[in-house]
Parts: structure tokens; sequence; C-alpha cells
């Protein structure tokens, strides 16, 4: 199932050909890397963004070792960029690429680009980015989550018990790694109240 993010999406969206650098910052796993390469290319997709004018560049991969490169790096978007239109440059961990400032800064000065990176902005100016935080997927998220799972469920009158444990394996999992973010009272509470609204609209 994919979250559509779309709180973080809007900020993106607001901030398309600004001249400014994009910088997409969060903890580890929060999802940084899917908002960019995923969620934001679809949406320049259906907004009628030529594929050949979104260059994603994933420091993260071995593949991309030459990329660190800082001169290689600014060769390589220069020779794709083949017309006048804007180019929207993605580039996933740019802390991984030396001189990542003096390269950004180069970028953000090039005529038709959009820049947008994830990493770090701490050697950044707050005049110079526009700073998007990610954070990891709140609690309505795994609620409507497991609603949808409710959802999905083949009830049966006597079976009902038994074709929920996938939910109920769900639900402990989720509460044993958010034990340190909220009170385990609101949490069952909240998720009860979803076995009932979901009860309820099933029966």
């Amino acid at each position: 199932m994919i979250v559509n993010r779309t709180t973080y999406i809007d900020q993106l969206v607001r901030s398309k050909g600004n001249g400014l650098i994009k910088i997409v910052t969060g903890i580890r796993r929060s999802g940084k890397s899917f908002l960019l390469k995923k969620l934001f290319r679809q949406h320049l997709l259906d907004d009628g963004v030529q594929d050949d004018h979104i260059i994603i560049i994933d420091m993260e991969s071995r593949k991309n070792k030459a990329f660190k490169d800082p001169d290689y790096l600014l060769d390589y978007i220069d020779n794709v960029m083949k017309d006048d239109n804007t180019y929207y440059i993605i580039i996933d961990e740019v802390q991984e690429v030396n001189d990542f400032v003096e390269v950004l800064s180069t970028l953000s000065v090039t005529e038709g680009t959009d820049v947008y990176v994830t990493g770090s902005n701490s050697r950044f100016l707050s005049s110079d980015v526009v700073t998007v935080e990610v954070m990891k997927f709140t609690f309505g998220h795994f609620l409507s989550r497991n609603i949808c799972l409710f959802m999905m469920v083949q009830w049966k009158k006597d079976g009902r018990n038994i074709e929920c444990m996938e939910v109920y394996r769900n639900f402990y999992h989720k509460l044993v790694m958010t034990r340190k973010r909220i009170s385990y009272f609101i949490f069952i509470a909240q998720f009860i109240y979803a076995i009932f609204m979901s009860a309820t609209v099933l029966t």
C-alpha cells in the first residue's frame, strides 16, 4: 500500500521553479528518497513533464560511484540537457558528492534546472534553500492502513476472530515500534475504536 504524502508533495510543488535548492531532510527510513524518486517524480509526469527531463541520481547506489566526482556529475547533467525546457534534477543523499555545496550552487544558477536533493542542509544558509523535513508515518497513517486491512478481510459469521489475526499481528508490531512516542492508553483506545467502526461498517 502506497501512502501519498500530499503535505510534502504540496510543499515541493509550491517551490517549483523558484530558483532555490529544495532539500528534503529527515531521520533515516522516514521516506525522503521515496518522496522524491517515486511520489514527486510521478507528480511531475502527471503534470506533463517528459520522463527524460527528470534526472535522478541515487548516490547510495554503488553503480553511481563516479558521480562523487563533482566535475563528472556536472558534465553528465550538461550532456543530458538537450533543450531549453526545465530539467528537474533529483539527487539522493547529495552529501556523498565531493564538494556538494559547490555542485548545488552551480546547478542552482544553471539555466533550465530545478534542483531537489535529500541530505543535510547544515552547510547552507537559510536563504539558499527550501527545506522540507519529512517525518515518519503518523498514527493516522497507520490507523487508516489497518482500517483498509479490515475492509479487505473476507468476513464470515463464524470465522471473524481467526481471519483478523494478520491485523492483530501488525498492531502488535506497531505497538512495540511506537511505545516511546505515544501512550499505550491512547494507542489502544484508538485501535479499539477502529475495530468497532470497521465492524459496524461491515456488519
